[in-house]
């Protein structure tokens, strides 16, 4: 009787080691995916761009759709690209964005978008926190 139910402690292990191994795999095929989006876009866009360049780019060459964000760790609006909608245990539907920054060439005296003229100084994942735990 005793072996009977240590198979079943054996099994119902397994199984929940299955579930768990899928899930990372899962996310590690996810983040190889978001790095090579990110390095698609960090092989054509290079710091010292201006946002007009890199707006024009992500309309007319990717045929994506962005919007913005005022003013992560910079004075300048920062555009964000879509690029997945993932489904956590814990949150709610999180948006993973490909974040391009940019640093102001001018003061800004509004918050009604970014200046043609500022000037891209880097591309990173945009993730949110709950995302980041497997």
């Amino acid at each position: 009787m005793k072996i009977k139910a240590q198979r079943w402690v054996v099994l119902i292990a397994v199984i929940a080691s299955l579930f768990v191994l899928v899930y990372i795999i899962g996310i590690v095929r996810r983040n190889a995916q978001y790095d090579r989006i990110l390095k698609m876009y960090s092989e054509v866009l290079k710091p010292g761009m201006n946002r007009s360049e890199v707006e024009a780019y992500l309309i007319t060459s990717k045929h994506v759709s962005f919007k913005q964000e005022c003013c992560v760790g910079s004075k300048a609006w920062t555009d964000l690209v879509a690029i997945a909608y993932e489904q956590g245990w814990v949150c709610q539907e999180e948006v993973v964005n490909v974040a391009f920054q940019f640093a102001a060439t001018e003061p800004k005296t509004d918050l009604h978008g970014g200046d043609p003229e500022d000037r891209l100084v880097g591309i990173y994942l945009d993730r949110p926190g709950c995302l980041l735990v497997p």
